[in-house]
Formats: structure tokens, sequence, C-alpha cells
């Protein structure tokens, strides 16, 4: 929950409400994305949720929400899609026929452990495969 303050710095007046956090709950079609950058240090990565309450200012994944028609400013960090199937996705990938293991990164575009991991525990059931 994000309270609004004002150009000085003070709380804003009680008129304004607090912004609050909305998570949808997302169907992944998919769970694993490939990049071949020789400038970073992985192939694969996973992302439990799409935005972060977090809301660091400085995040590159703000700017991947205006293809959602999102503002990359309070959107980014108060709406959470959150990809539920997660764990289903990983684990049928995983048991494909001639899958090649190889190390997935976790919560690279955003914070896998956000706060909003504790009630959902999506990252959790999908490192166990559940």
């Amino acid at each position: 929950m994000w309270l609004h303050v004002s150009e000085d710095g003070e709380n804003g007046d009680e008129s304004s409400p607090p912004l609050r956090t909305q998570v949808f709950e997302e169907r992944a079609k998919s769970i694993l994305t490939r990049n071949n950058s020789p400038d970073i240090p992985f192939g694969v990565s996973l992302n439990p949720y799409r935005s972060c309450e977090h809301g660091c200012i400085y995040c590159f994944a703000r700017l991947t929400r205006s293809y959602l028609g999102l503002s990359p400013g309070l959107d980014f960090e108060s709406h959470i899609y959150a990809k539920i199937n997660a764990g289903e996705l990983l684990a049928r990938k995983l048991a494909k026929p001639g899958y090649q293991p190889e190390p997935i990164a976790l919560g690279v575009n955003t914070d896998a452990y956000q706060p909003v991991e504790r009630d959902l525990r999506i990252t959790q059931h999908t490192a166990h495969g559940t």
C-alpha cells in the first residue's frame, strides 16, 4: 500500500486514498523466456509475476508495461499480474522428451519474492514443481 506524498514530502491530505496493490491472476501460455544476448550471463529465465510491488524507480522492467496499456509509473507497482499456472507450465516443460537441462534464472524481470509472494507462493510452488 502506497501513500500519496505531496511535493514538500508530507503525507497527502485525508482525501487522497492510499494506493492499494491490485493483483490480477493470469494463466500464462508459456513460462520460460529465452535470450541469446552476449551481454546477459543466462539463456533462460522464469518470471512468476509481471510488475513489481517494490516500485524501484530505476527498474528496467517498468518500460515493459506500456504494451499492456499501463503506465510505467504507478501502474507498474500497483497492478501485479500473477502467473498462477507457473508451476504447472514449468513441470510440463521439464517433462517433455528431449528437454536439455540448463540453469534457469528466476525473477530476472521483476522480483520473484516481492511482497505478494507471501500470500500467493507462486515462486515457492514453481521451484518445487507443484
